[in-house]
């Protein structure tokens, strides 16, 4: 998720550069913020949300910058919200941060692109989680009732097409995966050093999701 603070020139402008988006700009309340969001893919297949607060109002841009944040939040739709709730906070040890279910009471548009009939009838629960309590970088783990799909769960390892990974720069990397561990997390990659462009040679581990 991006934040911008005029989503008719975003939209405009991602157009003209070969984006498509899954619908028009759509209005939905969150909790207290009330914003207008659009799903936009790019010549990667990796989709982005632009999100425009509007109450309370996103604050402007010096200098005709419409791109007003770095990606704060990251999602993904799971079949099992409890099994993946378990898998962040309590083998991770991530925090929830909020938990709320989206839905329309009539037909209309959704920021997912389902027909407008189908709407009402297709609740989204939402649990937003933070490694460290922060909003800086969230996760949106996200269950949508009463709709099917493609899975493709069992594709979620290297090497493949689009986001495989989250990084989370940790303090005590060895006591964390002992910590993970302990908690009923597999390693899916051990504690090993590499090297990653910009920031040079890094010790690291990898975990799989549910």
């Amino acid at each position: 998720d991006l934040r911008v603070d005029d989503m008719q020139k975003v939209q405009k402008d991602l157009r003209e550069m070969g984006w498509h988006g899954v619908s028009n700009p759509v209005q939905m309340q969150m909790g207290p913020f009330l914003l207008e969001e659009m799903l936009m893919k790019g010549h990667d297949e990796i989709m982005i949300a632009f999100v425009h607060r509007i109450d309370p109002p996103q604050p402007m841009m010096e200098g005709g910058r419409h791109i007003v944040s770095n990606v704060y939040l990251s999602a993904m739709i799971v079949k099992d919200l409890a099994r993946a709730k378990h898998f962040f906070i309590s083998q991770l040890g991530f925090q929830l941060l909020n938990q709320l279910t989206i839905c329309r009471d009539t037909p209309g548009p959704t920021i997912f692109g389902f027909p407008h009939n189908i709407a009402p009838h297709a609740p989204a629960h939402l649990a937003i989680v933070s490694p460290d309590g922060s909003r800086d970088h969230m996760l949106d783990i996200i269950k949508i009732d009463n709709v099917t799909g493609e899975d493709f769960s069992d594709r979620g390892a290297p090497p493949n097409r689009g986001v495989l990974m989250f990084r989370f720069p940790v303090q005590g990397l060895r006591n964390y995966a002992d910590f993970v561990q302990q908690n009923g997390a597999t390693l899916q990659i051990p504690v090993m050093r590499t090297h990653i462009a910009p920031y040079g040679d890094v010790e690291a581990f990898a975990v799989r999701s549910p």
